[in-house]
């Protein structure tokens, strides 16, 4: 099932690349097909495409203790992702989706920074 949502994304991308028309998903809505300067969509890509440490949460997060409890293990586990998958953002909030980990995390911001995340295996 994951094959082959990620092969009817690839299709979608690329018949949109040429057609004109942004591509979308059925989970993620509109998706981003370039990361401009300064998004939200960038900083979720950098974030996510790096290994965790404690640079990472300080630099990517809204580091409060009930965030580092919470979201730690998790992210300990999925950190770097590849084939990253990201939403267009709406209202400080994007979702991505990475083939290899297979989760969908939504993510909000404030300040450029990651205040709270849920995710799910999809």
């Amino acid at each position: 099932m994951k094959k082959l949502f990620s092969l009817l994304l690839m299709v979608l991308i690329s018949i949109s690349l040429f057609s004109g028309v942004a591509p979308s998903s059925k989970r993620l809505g509109k998706v981003v097909v370039s990361l401009e300067e300064d998004s939200l969509s960038l900083l979720a890509y950098k974030a996510f495409s790096s290994p965790l440490s404690e640079q990472w949460l300080t630099e990517h997060t809204i580091a409060t203790e009930a965030f580092i409890v919470s979201y730690l293990p998790f992210l300990s586990e999925i950190l770097p992702m590849e084939d990253i998958i990201i939403s267009e953002e709406k209202e400080n909030r994007l979702s991505l989706y990475s083939r290899k980990s297979g989760y969908l995390i939504s993510l909000i911001y404030e300040n450029g920074l990651i205040s709270a995340m849920s995710f799910k295996p999809i």
